[in-house]
Formats: structure tokens, sequence, C-alpha cells
């Protein structure tokens, strides 16, 4: 996986694969998925399990374990903190599980995939969609 084809697909993202299973999200997705480009992270995948009823979760948590994943360190905390705060100081109120994959991102190098108008507040962090 090179470093700068890593995608963090945000669980928006993920929401729509699994539900539509077809279309240009599907597709891009499983292009990313079959390259090697995706990089799992916890806050992403607590998200998507707990958003699944039970019947759901077996299949999705065995899609999930094929993916790489990244643990979250110490230093992805403290940069999501930072993140976070600075934003609330500019009056801009972000998610903090948001500022926490921003900074997991952003600390793997990778560009996160998303849906969601949150990511675009973070200046060191390259989105798509």
């Amino acid at each position: 996986m090179k470093k700068e084809n890593i995608f963090i697909i945000d669980t928006s993202v993920w929401i729509e694969y699994f539900r539509h299973g077809k279309g240009e999200i599907f597709d891009l997705m499983e292009k990313l998925i079959d390259e090697n480009m995706v990089l799992l992270c916890g806050p992403v995948e607590m998200e998507i399990l707990s958003g699944l009823r039970l019947h759901e979760q077996k299949q999705i948590s065995e899609i999930l374990n094929l993916l790489p994943f990244s643990n979250s360190e110490r230093e992805d905390y403290r940069l999501a903190g930072k993140m976070f705060n600075d934003l609330k100081k500019k009056g801009i109120t972000v998610p903090p599980i948001d500022c926490l994959i921003a900074a997991i991102a952003i600390r793997r190098g990778a560009k996160v995939l998303t849906l969601d108008k949150h990511f675009k507040y973070f200046d060191a962090l390259e989105t798509n969609l």
C-alpha cells in the first residue's frame, strides 16, 4: 500500500456502500478495496458496527476484518484535541470523533473519502467526494 494511495473511508461512505450495493460510490469502493488502498481505523469501525442490526453484524464484521487496520496512538488523540479546540475558537463545531478520524488520517498520510461536510474544515487533510 503506497502512502499516497491510502484512503480512510468515512462512515458516511461505508453506509452508502453497504446500503445500496451499486452505483458510483459502490464501484469506487470496490476498486479501492480490490487495490488494497483502504485503511480502516477504530473510530470508523466503531461507528459502522454501532449502527448495524444484529443480523448484519457478523457479515459486515467479516468484511471489515479483511481490511488493513490502523491502531490509534496517543499522538492521534492529542492532534484531534488540538484540532477540535482550534475549530471551536473559530466558531466551528465538529464532532470529536471526526477530529479523531482526521487526526489518524493526517498522521498516516491518508486521504479521507467522505460525504460528511465536517471534514472540509481540516486544512491538513485531503478529502474526496
